[in-house]
């Protein structure tokens, strides 16, 4: 079955205000990992975060025309989203 996405328009799921350590390869869980509620998102660390470690990620997205936090802080490589406000 292929998994549609609740997440629509224009987003950014996941960002840095530093070009290097935005995370890679920022995919969705399989269609078991979110509802119209929740999304889980799955990515890589940077490979290059400049000599300094990476202490969090946070997961946001556009709503009414303002990036919101929606997600985390997350230490680790996935984190899931609440999109129901």
């Amino acid at each position: 079955m292929k998994s549609r996405t609740p997440v629509s328009g224009e987003s950014s799921i996941i960002a840095s205000q530093f070009t290097s350590l935005k995370p890679l390869n920022v995919r969705q869980g399989d269609s078991s990992t979110y509802n119209q509620n929740t999304i889980t998102l799955h990515w890589q660390a940077p490979s290059d975060t400049g000599c300094v470690p990476v202490a969090s990620y946070i997961i946001e997205a556009k709503i009414n025309g303002v990036f919101t936090v929606v997600g985390g802080p997350f230490t680790g490589l996935f984190g899931t989203a609440d999109l129901s406000s």
